[in-house]
């Protein structure tokens, strides 16, 4: 089937992403979206993490400490978006998952990026 062209070539709606976030970053951004993308409309939940990602002020709901650091800031940002569609539990996901990559990571930190206040 996938010879004759009857599978692939559909764009997925995490694509958006492809030519906006680099790939260094991609790790963090898809985790955080996938986590919520659970009994929505995925394409515009997707297109909403792009916008959210090209606004540098909001970029940062995607770096891990910075989203344990800034609790309140989280919220507004995400329902400003609407990445949130649950704003009470939605942003308690993103801070539960942000916990978890530090704990996880190898040297129980992260890389501190631009956008954490460490």
């Amino acid at each position: 089937m996938y010879k004759l062209g009857h599978l692939g070539g559909q764009e997925l709606p995490e694509d958006v992403l492809v030519e906006i976030v680099p790939k260094d970053e991609l790790p963090n951004v898809l985790t955080f979206g996938v986590a919520l993308d659970y009994q929505r409309p995925v394409y515009p939940l997707w297109q909403s993490i792009a916008n959210a990602y090209n606004e540098p002020n909001a970029r940062w709901i995607f770096d891990p400490i910075a989203v344990v650091e800034r609790n309140d800031e989280l919220k507004n940002i995400l329902i400003h978006y609407k990445i949130a569609l649950q704003p009470n539990r939605h942003p308690v996901i993103q801070q539960r998952i942000a916990r978890e990559i530090i704990h996880s990571s190898e040297q129980k930190n992260v890389q501190i990026n631009r956008y954490s206040t460490l």
